[in-house]
């Protein structure tokens, strides 16, 4: 039989910083006792009967840091905002559909968070924690899963080839995701791929230097890139069947395979406060923003340079002429290149043969020779001699 706690024990505890409460029965003034007067911090309560009969749990203590609410046959768990936890122990509940513990100063996750296999809890919500590292639980059925906000130094590959069918995955102001990726092809980015239902990615904020390959992604809709580093933007390394995409303040100089975005189903994307350089590739991209980013309000948000001058994108693209295409351009290229060729051969014949001619001139000059017969007093002159 559990030990029942009295209301009257409570205003007597409210000073303990750790409280062990496993196995206990708790009277209906303990969620106000513990948000109010307590200044408990470090609280276990595993195996615990809860006031209420409808198996959630939604409190914070003032000072609470470490918490444990195992076996608890919970089926809904909040945190809320003001919260200060750095641990959380949950294991052995029913949070079989969504799991919100975002907004705290969570440090550390257990291996034992999460059940071995979870099969019907669909969405996580961790962002706005601490958290340095994430466990790879094995969950089959989880859509959505946001560790956007904590201080994560990489993914474990293990963990993306748990979640099959994973749809939703935030990322963003994590600046020390990709810390540890010296080389692309030795990067966690890579294990991407095992993400075969991948809808939506947001890498934002996340202090990157170089675009990752997305190229073979067929599901992937929407992509958040905004605020990190990238230099130029490559077409070619972006989902075909991709509709949105932000690449707002990044260092953007430059697009390269424009043609592969004509050619996508990509129908709007957020380029702006990029250092563009005007060129004439940028009137690709005019197909994808919308009108009403090119007001005068927002001349400040879309602009791009030509040498030491600043122009507003929407009177460039305005006034700029098409790129030649790569046929046009390297057909008189060739042609000229030929012709240079052939004149110059001809040149060399030219010079050649009359260098010869001169030179057999010179010498038959000094070695010329006349047949003469001999007449018939030369003949007898010499028999004579």
């Amino acid at each position: 039989e559990e030990l029942s706690i009295h209301p009257s024990l409570l205003p007597l505890i409210s000073n303990v910083s750790v409280l062990n409460f496993k196995t206990t029965k708790l009277s209906d003034s303990f969620p106000d006792w513990l948000q109010i007067s307590s200044r408990v911090r470090h609280l276990s309560m595993p195996f615990t009967v809860l006031p209420n009969a409808n198996y959630s749990w939604e409190w914070c203590g003032q000072y609470l840091e470490w918490l444990d609410i195992s076996y608890l046959n919970l089926r809904t768990l909040i945190i809320p905002r003001h919260c200060k936890i750095r641990y959380l122990k949950a294991n052995n509940n029913h949070l079989d559909k969504h799991l919100d513990i975002s907004q705290n100063v969570l440090a550390n996750l257990s291996s034992q968070s999460f059940p071995t296999t979870g099969m019907q809890i669909r969405s996580i919500n961790m962002s706005h924690n601490k958290l340095s590292r994430f466990v790879h639980p094995i969950l089959p059925s989880l859509l959505l899963l946001d560790l956007s906000n904590n201080s994560l130094e990489g993914l474990d590959s293990y963990l993306l080839a748990g979640l099959p069918l994973l749809q939703h995955f935030y990322l963003k102001s994590s600046v020390g995701l990709f810390s540890k990726c010296s080389r692309i092809s030795q990067c966690w980015i890579m294990s991407l791929n095992q993400l075969g239902n991948l809808i939506d990615l947001d890498i934002s904020d996340c202090n990157l230097e170089w675009q990752p390959d997305l190229s073979n992604f067929q599901t992937m809709r929407k992509f958040d890139l905004s605020r990190n580093r990238l230099s130029s933007l490559d077409g070619a390394l972006l989902p075909r069947n991709l509709y949105y995409l932000d690449v707002s303040e990044n260092l953007i100089h430059y697009l390269f395979n424009d043609t592969c975005m004509k050619n996508s189903e990509l129908r709007e994307m957020d380029i702006s406060r990029n250092p563009l350089i005007c060129h004439c590739t940028l009137l690709q991209i005019i197909q994808w923003i919308s009108n009403d980013t090119y007001s005068t309000s927002t001349n400040d948000l879309y602009y791009c340079f030509s040498g030491s001058w600043q122009y507003p994108l929407r009177n460039y693209l305005d006034s700029a002429t098409a790129c030649l295409s790569t046929n046009s351009v390297w057909f008189p290229v060739m042609f000229t290149i030929i012709c240079c060729i052939l004149a110059i051969s001809i040149f060399l014949a030219l010079f050649i043969f009359v260098a010869n001619n001169n030179r057999m001139s010179h010498c038959g000059k000094y070695l010329s020779f006349a047949y003469k017969p001999l007449r018939t007093s030369d003949t007898s002159l010499a028999v004579q001699i």
